[in-house]
């Protein structure tokens, strides 16, 4: 009997995926049974919205095929926009620009997903940051706040409504005592979250009696009350910046781009201004939770500005430049998110947060500077929602790494790589191994101005080709994730016509993935900015932004774009 349990236990774990998948399986085939023989386009459509409110998109994807290919002439702007939801939620991106639904495709709504679609393949690399996990039994969804020294969460589970806020100390990752917070709200179930205001009072987030949606609570003499709860859509999560006097808060309200939206209202007097929805730089169609200020930036959440390492990633939203920024060394392949961000140069923990249904405190590794004063400062790689490292060593990693400096020239006309440039090749793979597997290599090529413009592309293609394949065929180890050509032309470098110097092609690193395999650069004149470019070369505008700021340096009179008629 114990040799017969001894055999059964590891067969049943290791087929427990399958069995789930199997599940999984069963299920849709019952569920593609029960709908067979409905006919009716409302009857479907109120089916595919139930689905989506309980997660299971996979139904309904099977139900909104069904509507696309029964009544197309009846499909709208709303049955789309929810049909591609349900492809991002299942990472079916590639699927949403041939969804057959191209007659939608010029409205602004569905412009936003399409884009933001394509925009999830940017690559982010992982983090230079040591994540501990704090041993709690907390309500991972109402997360964490950190002030003065001290962290409130819930515990509870997470099935039930009501869960108890604890406070404790919280110096160099160690916690104290435990304390229930007794604070008295009126009307309130549970207290998801407390936010405690130096010398002005406190900001809540609480759940009203007969699960009517989440509401802010101020208690204050200083600060008004908040007026735009409601019983038809939840206020929460709020953040009280006290700088600039602004309440950052999350809601479902309608009016938003869809799901949890990020809105703030402006102090003034004694009273609290409208609402603000922040723009697509900081809300997507999915959501984007727990909202916090450190040092000229919005700290926040979200599950939609593009695919990070995987669920709900941390972001920076600089106020002075309206751009977001992927806090890479705060993301890890779980769910992270609320994250509080810690500026006492005393300890040697940089922030707490939410990863997975844990609370988590991140540490440094080797010699590093505050990540969120090194993007308000404008220390950074001005990368479009970029994959900023703050590692000294590696701090331009992120963005282009020069190897040992070199180039391949090449004779005119030619396009063989000359004996005398293999070492600088090879160079470029010793430098490529020695850093983080996955890397990119960005390889540029150029021509002088003999011959016609289109033939200076094509010879500017064959010898970045050349440069490609002799790297390929080099890589024994296969640390080379891919090759990226950038076909520069006749705009390396000014000269006369017979040029040597524009004659040539080097090898730069990068951890962006970057989403064509061939790069062109595009004179700057010829096109009405990214807009023109991007309907001409098929781009989408985002990635246009992205390559141009990541790639283009001294090339001041020139665009990059993706070609996808040719790549």
């Amino acid at each position: 009997m114990i040799i017969t349990l001894l055999l059964v236990i590891p067969v049943f774990g290791q087929n427990l995926s399958a069995q789930q998948e199997t599940k999984s399986d069963a299920r849709l085939e019952l569920f593609c049974k029960s709908i067979d023989g409905v006919k009716g386009y409302k009857k479907l459509s109120k089916i595919a919205k139930k689905s989506m409110l309980n997660g299971q998109y996979d139904e309904s994807e099977i139900v909104f095929k069904k509507m696309i290919t029964e009544h197309p002439k009846k499909m709208n702007k709303n049955n789309v926009l929810d049909y591609y939801h349900s492809l991002l939620r299942q990472e079916k991106e590639q699927e949403i620009p041939n969804a057959g639904l191209s007659q939608f495709n010029h409205l602004p709504e569905v412009v936003r997903i399409i884009e933001m679609a394509r925009a999830r393949e940017i690559y982010t690399r992982e983090s230079d940051m040591k994540r501990i996990a704090i041993e709690l039994d907390i309500v991972a969804g109402n997360g964490v706040r950190y002030s003065n020294g001290k962290i409130s969460f819930s515990i509870g589970r997470e099935s039930d409504q009501k869960h108890l806020l604890y406070t404790s100390t919280f110096q160099n990752g160690q916690i104290g005592a435990l304390k229930v917070v007794n604070d008295k709200v009126s009307s309130a179930i549970s207290i998801l979250s407390k936010q405690e205001l130096e010398g002005k009072g406190r900001v809540y987030s609480i759940i009203p009696p007969k699960r009517l949606p989440d509401k802010i609570i101020i208690k204050s003499k200083e600060i008004p009350q908040f007026p735009y709860n409601s019983k038809g859509y939840s206020c929460s999560m709020p953040f009280y910046d006290e700088t600039k006097q602004r309440l950052y808060f999350c809601s479902d309200m309608p009016g938003g781009y869809g799901g949890w939206d990020i809105y703030y209202c402006e102090q003034e007097n004694n009273s609290w201004g409208e609402p603000i929805l922040m723009g697509e730089q900081v809300n997507t169609v999915f959501d984007e939770i727990f909202p916090s200020v450190s040092k000229g930036s919005l700290i926040f959440s979200s599950d939609g500005l593009k695919r990070g390492q995987g669920g709900f990633d941390n972001y920076a939203y600089i106020f002075d430049e309206n751009r977001t920024y992927n806090l890479i060394n705060y993301n890890t392949p779980s769910d992270d998110y609320s994250l509080n961000i810690i500026h006492n140069k005393q300890e040697n923990v940089t922030a707490v947060g939410i990863s997975g249904n844990s609370i988590v405190y991140y540490q440094t590794i080797g010699v590093i500077e505050d990540e969120i004063e090194l993007l308000a400062n404008n220390k950074k790689e001005p990368d479009y929602l970029a994959e900023v490292s703050t590692n000294k060593k590696l701090k331009t990693l992120s963005y282009l790494n020069d190897f040992k400096p070199g180039t391949v020239f090449f004779d005119s006309n030619r396009s063989v790589i000359r004996n005398e440039f293999h070492s600088y090749l090879n160079n470029c793979l010793d430098s490529a191994y020695k850093m983080r597997s996955g890397l990119s290599l960005i390889i540029f090529a150029g021509a002088d101005l003999q011959g016609e413009v289109n033939y200076n592309y094509l010879l500017s293609s064959i010898r970045a080709n050349e440069v490609k394949r002799y790297l390929k065929n080099r890589d024994k180890e296969s640390k080379i994730k891919d090759c990226i050509q950038v076909i520069m032309g006749e705009s390396l470098k000014s000269g006369s016509s017979l040029d040597p110097e524009k004659r040539q092609a080097f090898v730069k690193g990068s951890h962006c993935r970057f989403p064509y395999q061939l790069i062109l650069a595009v004179p700057k004149k010829h096109f009405n900015g990214l807009p023109e470019l991007a309907r001409v070369f098929q781009n989408s505008k985002w990635n246009l932004e992205m390559m141009n700021n990541i790639l283009q340096e001294q090339y001041e009179d020139f665009i990059l774009c993706g070609d996808k008629r040719i790549s």
